[in-house]
């Protein structure tokens, strides 16, 4: 366990935080659209000066807007920007507490934030208090799992807890399926 000296940060992350970000790359990339809206415009328009004319000319217009955009950026997908946003929140020796990651995560974005917690606490010294149903996140290597729906409350195995029992028991009944 790590003692509040040893620590660099102590963080609370909600599931509003992640959404909050999520909003703030949309307004940028709303931005940068109407940028590329203009530039596309400019390429099939009237050209600003003699240069703009010719390398209109001699390129795409998807090259022509990428090189007069300041900064060229990929859109990403609402989980994409989740797990960067988990993934650059958390910093060495740190306590995070979390709720509910897995919001707006794919299954496989799910997994691969399985892995960045398992890496942080590994080898960046780093605890987390994880408030989450996702059966992924509950398999995390040597966590302690407390069962808050039971009363008292207890401490589980991932696989005995009712949340992670109806996916398996959904997945047994449809297994065929799968074949």
């Amino acid at each position: 366990m790590l003692h509040e000296e040893q620590l660099d940060d102590i963080r609370l992350i909600a599931s509003d935080d992640v959404f909050e970000n999520l909003l703030a790359d949309r307004k940028e990339e709303a931005k940068e659209n109407r940028r590329r809206k203009e530039l596309f415009n400019e390429y099939y328009g009237n050209p600003a000066s003699r240069r703009d004319q010719i390398d209109r000319n001699r390129m795409t217009v998807s090259k022509y807007i990428r090189t007069r955009l300041k900064e060229y950026t990929i859109v990403q997908s609402n989980g994409e920007t989740a797990l960067d946003y988990w993934q650059s929140s958390i910093g060495e020796n740190a306590l995070c507490l979390i709720d509910e990651p897995e919001n707006s995560l794919s299954p496989a974005n799910v997994l691969k934030l399985k892995q960045f917690i398992e890496e942080s606490v590994r080898f960046f010294n780093c605890q987390f208090v994880i408030a989450t149903h996702s059966p992924f996140l509950l398999a995390l290597a040597n966590a302690k799992i407390y069962d808050l729906d039971a009363f008292p409350v207890d401490v589980k195995k991932w696989t005995e807890l009712d949340s992670v029992r109806a996916y398996h028991d959904f997945f047994a009944m449809k297994s065929d399926e799968f074949k």
